[in-house]
C-alpha cells in the first residue's frame, strides 16, 4: 500500500470516497423504499415563502 504524504491529496481522496460511500448508500435506501428523496432531491424542492 503506498503512503501518501501530500495532505492536500490526502484530503480530496477522503473527500471524494465519503461522498462515494454517501452516494451509494443514499440510492440504496431509495430503491428499497426507506428513503422518499434523498438530499440534493430534497434540498431543490423546498421553497421558500
Amino acid at each position: 500500500m503506498i503512503k501518501i504524504k501530500d495532505r492536500l491529496i490526502l484530503g480530496a481522496i477522503a473527500g471524494l470516497g465519503g461522498n462515494l460511500i454517501k452516494l451509494v448508500t443514499a440510492r440504496a435506501a431509495m430503491k428499497m423504499n426507506l428513503a422518499e428523496l434523498d438530499g440534493p432531491e430534497r434540498a431543490t424542492k423546498w421553497k421558500c415563502c
